[in-house]
């Protein structure tokens, strides 16, 4: 591991399951390593001026370890990637988001104008981001933009977000050609926190670091591109950035479902809704899910409502389905 930056190894190794022990060590861990800051909803905020404000989550899925437990990490120099030593503890390598934390930080060393936002319990719902719509949406609307780190690939700048338009094409456009490293603009976000900041700042993105398989054991973290991603990011003139959503619009992304929409009859024109966080859901193990429901019960409720209609929906369009085959149904 002689090759890669000692803090990243330091994040890394560290265990951040949403309010655990470790994780809390590990905000403190978080603080020393900035100039100043302030703690907003339960979120730590370094600001550096600046028009953007740049987002990634502390917390990890799953390793709820002991306090003072780290994890073992393995390199491999001739592919450039961060891995979990097979006899390491935890279940993950928590690339999801250290790789974000890391930029951030080198973002801060360098001096890079904007606001710098820490969350906390973005796994389990955005809990931080979530609170700091409630609390502080006044200072949010400030910003003309709100970069996260927090996307898997190499080569995304997220515009939608559960099928929800949360950045213009101009605005993603703009800026995956100032990263250049072959970014491109993608409609195919999940969620993450600055989702929540949509209907407060205009552009809302998110950026692929390089980490793949994330949740899991075999989540494995790309050396090599995260830094070349660190220098891009130095050169952006973020505050010249192409402003162009209105976030007071909601617009919504029709085909987000893909092959599941009917093909042969057209459905009638009506308001498409949102997603349902039933990839959000999947994606977490059963122990973080009972961390959820005790701790944010209104936001498992609300993945419960939408699932529900989500099956109501899809058990109507096999019906439709069945109709067109000449298939008789109950």
């Amino acid at each position: 591991m002689s090759k890669v930056d000692e803090k990243l190894i330091t994040i890394l190794s560290w265990p951040r399951g949403h309010a655990s022990g470790n994780e809390l060590d590990f905000r403190v861990w978080v603080k020393k390593q900035l100039p100043k800051y302030t703690e907003m909803a339960g979120n730590i905020v370094y600001d550096n001026g600046g028009q953007t404000l740049f987002s990634c989550h502390m917390d990890t899925v799953g390793d709820h370890l002991e306090i003072g437990v780290r994890k073992k990490l393995m390199y491999d120099s001739e592919m450039g990637l961060i891995t979990l030593a097979d006899d390491s503890p935890g279940t993950c390598l928590g690339a999801d988001d250290g790789a974000g934390i890391w930029l951030m930080l080198e973002m801060i060393k360098a001096g890079v104008p904007g606001a710098y936002v820490f969350h906390i319990g973005e796994e389990c719902g955005g809990v931080g981001s979530r609170e700091m719509v409630v609390q502080h949406s006044q200072w949010l609307k400030n910003y003309d933009a709100a970069v996260a780190f927090d996307r898997p690939h190499f080569d995304e700048v997220i515009s939608h977000q559960r099928g929800v338009r949360c950045a213009s094409d101009k605005y993603c456009l703009a800026l995956a050609a100032a990263v250049s490293l072959r970014y491109r603009p993608s409609d195919k976000g999940v969620f993450t926190d600055t989702a929540n900041y949509r209907q407060l700042i205009p552009e809302c993105v998110n950026l692929g670091v390089g980490y793949e398989m994330q949740h899991g054991r075999k989540e494995c973290q790309d050396w090599w591109h995260l830094c070349a991603l660190r220098d891009a990011l130095l050169t952006v003139k973020w505050d010249k950035l192409p402003i162009e959503r209105d976030p007071a619009k909601q617009d919504f992304q029709t085909d987000w479902f893909g092959s599941y929409a009917p093909k042969v009859v057209k459905p009638k024109v009506v308001k498409p809704k949102p997603p349902s966080s039933y990839d959000e859901v999947m994606m977490c193990q059963r122990e973080d899910l009972e961390i959820m429901c005790e701790e944010s019960p209104d936001v498992m409720a609300g993945y419960i409502v939408d699932m529900a209609a989500d099956i109501a929906g899809l058990r109507a369009q096999i019906v439709a389905y069945k109709k067109l085959l000449g298939v008789r149904t109950a």
